[in-house]
């Protein structure tokens, strides 16, 4: 119904944002995560919307990306998922990484997310599994082999998982060119910090 909106930024705060188009105040729900990359109050702002009807509730939805709403859109599609858990997933993560976590099938990340529980996340990845390939792979980190490579063999020194692949995200994320072995050597630091 309404593609995008761009007006003056009236109201800003975690449970909506106002932004006034053409003297009307329009109440947007925005992911969580987005807040601080809005600009000042009384600035104007452009968001991608999405407007959801439910019986007696009528809820309008921004994202500062194109990709973020399809996202969602795709998200609210899956028997269970409805739009505030849709939104509660893109307000924890960013779209990036919320599509490693699928590539990667993570549940156990997925699971972190308040109101998600295993059968839950086991079903978004199931549906969402041969979709995530319509985001470009621009949306997905670069490293994805090389990440694989240096949890597992951190996992196999014997380390949890979920740390192992939180020290090697954080040294992928600020090395553009890493070897597998120096990898492996920083996130053996990294976690032991």
């Amino acid at each position: 119904m309404y593609e995008f909106l761009k007006g003056i930024l009236i109201e800003k705060n975690a449970k909506k944002v106002v932004v006034e188009v053409g003297s009307v105040g329009y109440r947007l729900l925005v992911p969580f995560n987005q807040l601080a990359k809005l600009p000042e109050l009384e600035c104007e702002v452009f968001l991608y919307t999405h407007f959801h009807q439910k019986e007696n509730e009528v809820s309008l939805f921004g994202f500062i990306h194109e990709k973020e709403r399809n996202f969602f859109e795709m998200l609210i599609q899956i028997s269970g998922v409805g739009p505030k858990m849709a939104l509660t997933l893109l307000g924890h993560f960013e779209l990036k990484d919320l599509l490693f976590a699928l590539h990667q099938k993570d549940v156990k990340l997925l699971t972190k997310i308040p109101g998600v529980g295993k059968k839950t996340a086991l079903r978004i990845l199931l549906e969402l599994q041969d979709k995530i390939l319509e985001f470009e792979i621009t949306d997905m980190p670069q490293n994805i082999l090389l990440f694989n490579d240096a949890t597992k063999a951190l996992v196999q020194l014997g380390y949890p998982e979920t740390k192992a692949q939180k020290a090697v995200r954080k040294l992928l994320e600020t090395h553009e060119h890493i070897e597998l072995t120096q990898l492996v050597t920083q996130a053996l630091q990294i976690i032991h910090l």
